[in-house]
């Protein structure tokens, strides 16, 4: 086998296909939803809809009751919510 269709090899292991026939090279794509007002739940069944490139992973609101209902609201069981945004900036969310 030649070097270069060996080379083609090793790197298509690495790539796949989403649901939509696009070619990723990356792992999804994190989602924090700062502010769970009116206008985030638009926001989350839009994200939602692209889950095959991107999830959800935590609600932000300075409410974090208001942050748990739509987090139930929404079946997201398993995300953090959290009152600020400084624990998502630093990654200890």
């Amino acid at each position: 086998m030649s070097r270069s269709i060996n080379r083609i090899i090793n790197v298509n292991r690495f790539i796949n296909k989403n649901k939509r026939g696009c070619i990723c090279k990356m792992g999804k794509t994190g989602i924090a939803i700062i502010g769970t007002g009116a206008i985030a739940n638009v926001h989350i069944d839009a994200y939602k809809r692209f889950d095959d490139v991107c999830e959800i992973r935590a609600l932000c609101d300075i409410f974090k009751d208001k942050a748990e209902r739509v987090k139930n609201a929404k079946n997201l069981f398993s995300r953090k919510c959290t009152r600020t945004g400084a624990k998502l900036l630093t990654g200890r969310i």
